[in-house]
């Protein structure tokens, strides 16, 4: 009994240690590779038509670039019948200066070409007050017909608490709380068989309760600060995770008494947890995939235990 109460205190003092060091912790700065299709059309230019100008549209809103670096535009342009052309992709005072004649500075020039691949490094003011325009000029005695196809990459930072850090300590003292419970539970229920829980029934305890766990963990975060681009696309999302946590933790208790009504609750909070990761996902079969994944892992114990459930 002594072994078991030292655990347990051992374990919720380690356990709300690693909940203070997820929201108190410096905040961890993360480069990622982003992403956006910035021009997929065709330009039609009749043989009587010298030159042909597309300036794409750029909807990605712009305080998502207030810490962003590394901006590049890749693509490819083709004629459908192989029939020659320039391609030129400058700002609009450029286009301007060329048109005119003049002097003029371009991101990008290739002439007498049936296709092309371009690429070409451009910085923040020129992406939001000078953005590229796509020039074609046809050099051909016919009508031509120009497919071009763009992506605009770049770098964004992403600002995160220290999640990693924090999340493994709290789950091991959760696992030390929980393996002192146990001990006491033992001594208290030997020769009960018929209330003691299998060890199928333990390890779902566990796993719903680190569960319940990493949702509360990710809905104060999102609370604190909308985790990009989760809480962009679903801003509820701290309070749905939230939600999924605590309803996930009272779903441990219950199946802890051995309540079968603690597997239903349980079944209730991973359905809303998968649809909401389906739903905020970029990727969405993949996070659907990985959704099973988990299923199978909180499930299958649960599953193996049921009949010990009343």
């Amino acid at each position: 009994m002594i072994v078991g109460k030292v655990l347990l205190l051992a374990g919720l003092i380690t356990l709300i240690a690693g909940i203070v060091v997820v929201l108190g912790a410096p905040a961890i700065d993360v480069w990622e590779l982003k992403s956006d299709d910035l021009s997929s059309s065709i330009v039609v230019l009749p043989n009587d038509i010298g030159f042909s100008e597309h300036s794409p549209p750029f909807n990605i809103e712009k305080e998502h670039f207030i810490v962003a670096k590394d901006f590049v535009v890749k693509g490819h342009a083709w004629e459908e019948n192989g029939n020659k052309f320039n391609f030129y992709v400058m700002n609009g005072a450029n286009f301007v200066n060329w048109r005119e004649n003049k002097s003029y500075l371009a991101y990008f020039e290739s002439e007498n070409v049936a296709t092309v691949n371009f690429s070409f490094p451009l910085t923040k003011e020129q992406v939001f007050h000078s953005g590229p325009r796509f020039i074609v000029e046809n050099l051909a005695s016919t009508d031509i017909h120009v497919y071009i196809s763009a992506t605009m990459e770049w770098n964004e930072k992403t600002t995160i608490g220290n999640i990693m850090l924090g999340g493994a300590v709290a789950l091991i003292g959760f696992i030390v709380a929980i393996s002192g419970r146990v001990v006491s539970e033992e001594k208290g229920l030997v020769g009960s068989n018929a209330t003691k829980a299998n060890t199928s029934t333990i390890v779902a305890i566990i796993f719903f309760a680190i569960f319940g766990i990493l949702a509360i963990v990710i809905g104060v975060v999102d609370l604190m600060n909308p985790i990009y681009p989760w809480g962009q696309k679903l801003p509820i999302l701290g309070q749905i995770a939230f939600m999924v946590g605590i309803l996930s933790l009272v779903a441990t208790s219950l199946l802890w008494k051995l309540k079968r009504l603690g597997g239903y609750l349980g079944i209730i909070s991973f359905v809303i947890a998968y649809a909401v990761n389906v739903y905020v996902g970029e990727h969405p079969l993949l996070h659907a995939i990985a959704g099973v994944i988990a299923g199978l892992v909180l499930f299958i114990p649960l599953a193996f235990g049921w009949k010990s459930l009343s």
